[in-house]
């Protein structure tokens, strides 16, 4: 397969065996390169069957969502997608031009499994794994990430500025 299937994957042996593999150049929601993560699940390790296609919450070109994934060893488990390219706009406090676009910004996504479907956390935080305070242009914040394995309420992210290869780890906590 393309759009770089396999460029990523996470794996929980459990009752119930899961799979995430990740598709950052995917052509998904209509728009080249946004990504896509792929969950598959076994109840006996031999047979797989996809359960969930995770795309970020907006599409954009080379969103690469996919680029890392990771998975908690909680069942159902929680699943941590980087997409580095993501693009953001903040607001600005200015009448004129209220939202200003950062530019490869870049995102992680938090995603649980409720009864048979997958969605972007809700609650107290959202599943969006980043923060207006550390956005800049070309964070690429999702380079890297990362979850406490028996906590799916603590996550970290990763990013590196390509332009002067600093980086960086921001943890998220969530409060359920």
């Amino acid at each position: 397969a393309g759009a770089q299937f396999g460029a990523s994957i996470a794996v929980l042996d459990g009752a119930t065996d899961y799979l995430v593999v990740g598709a950052p150049t995917d052509t998904s929601d209509n728009t080249a390169g946004n990504g896509a993560a792929y969950v598959f699940s076994s109840a006996d390790g031999a047979t797989w069957t996809q359960d969930a296609t995770l795309v970020p919450r907006m599409a954009n070109v080379n969103n690469n969502f996919g680029y890392a994934v990771a998975m908690s060893a909680t069942e159902p488990p929680t699943v941590v997608v980087g997409a580095p390219g993501y693009e953001t706009a903040l607001e600005t406090g200015d009448a004129q031009s209220p939202y200003a676009q950062i530019v490869n910004a870049g995102a992680g996504f938090c995603f649980t499994k409720q009864g048979a479907n997958w969605a972007i956390r809700d609650g107290a935080h959202t599943g969006d794994l980043w923060s207006p305070s550390i956005v800049t242009a070309n964070t690429s914040i999702g380079r890297a990430v990362a979850i406490a394995p028996t906590d799916p309420d603590f996550a970290v992210v990763g990013g590196e500025t390509p332009t002067s290869s600093t980086g960086n780890a921001w943890t998220f906590g969530f409060d359920n």
